[in-house]
């Protein structure tokens, strides 16, 4: 893994004004320019909003996927934005894009849905990990964070940053106290750089999302953090020495160990 600047963006999407959204994603997109930004995260489903979302799904030629890969080449940056995506199912995957400054569009299909989603989505069944110019990136959404298996089999697959985009309406300070909890503990457990962001505001009739960004370290410690009231950027530098390091040694160092190395899957059944 490269040097490199990740952004992440707690931000208010209006339901269903998928250009108005697309305006704020610029505008953040214009921030993260100016301050170096090589990826930059926003919360699920913040194109569209979280609710009423599966009903303004497309495709990954729709306007949605072409509108932010060419923010990507325009700012020369990752994004990493949430949309509803048409499927083969009776239902539209609830996804999360990756677009990159070379015009590449990935997508992340949402494995493990909450009850209320699988109402409305399809479930995906691939955890891809993408290449970015500056290191290679694993995506969960939201409920995913609770599920180590997750981080661990994108971290073998090469991952080296794990994006946690959300939508929850925890109130900040129980916010701050799950992440801490648990991301912590994916990015400790898995060796991996962590970074995670919520949707912010009302959303639907009677939803409202607590905001809140937050980044960690393979060893679990927060790089930075914000709990703001209004949308806003939070920046931190992930270097790739420590990184490449852990992962270099694996289990011989005795005070940073890369535990993934040590596993034993034959006993995992």
């Amino acid at each position: 893994m490269d040097d490199m600047v990740l952004g992440l963006v707690q931000m208010q999407s209006t339901r269903g004004d998928i250009p108005g959204n697309l305006a704020r994603i610029n505008s953040f997109c214009q921030k993260a320019q100016a301050h170096g930004v090589d990826l930059l995260c926003f919360p699920e489903l913040s194109v569209t909003g979280y609710h009423g979302a599966a009903q303004l799904a497309q495709p990954l030629s729709g306007f949605i996927p072409q509108s932010l890969s060419r923010m990507a080449r325009r700012y020369g940056l990752s994004i990493c934005a949430g949309f509803a995506e048409t499927s083969a199912e009776d239902k539209p995957y609830l996804s999360q894009l990756l677009c990159t400054p070379e015009g590449q569009i990935f997508s992340y299909h949402k494995t493990h849905l909450g009850r209320r989603e699988l109402e409305s989505f399809a479930p995906g069944d691939v955890l891809p990990v993408f290449k970015t110019p500056k290191g290679k990136v694993g995506i969960a959404l939201c409920l995913e964070a609770h599920y180590p298996e997750i981080a661990s089999t994108l971290v073998l697959r090469g991952a080296e940053v794990l994006l946690y985009p959300f939508a929850s309406p925890l109130a900040p300070r129980r916010r701050r106290e799950s992440w801490s909890r648990t991301l912590s503990a994916r990015a400790y457990d898995a060796g991996a750089y962590v970074g995670c962001c919520n949707a912010l505001g009302p959303c639907g009739d009677r939803a409202r999302f607590s905001g809140g960004a937050m980044v960690f370290d393979p060893r679990g410690q927060v790089l930075a953090e914000s709990f703001g009231e209004e949308g806003e950027l939070t920046v931190a530098s992930l270097p790739g020495q420590p990184l490449n390091r852990l992962r270099e040694k694996g289990m011989s160092s005795m005070k940073e160990p890369f535990f993934l190395a040590g596993r034993r899957p034959e006993l995992y059944r």
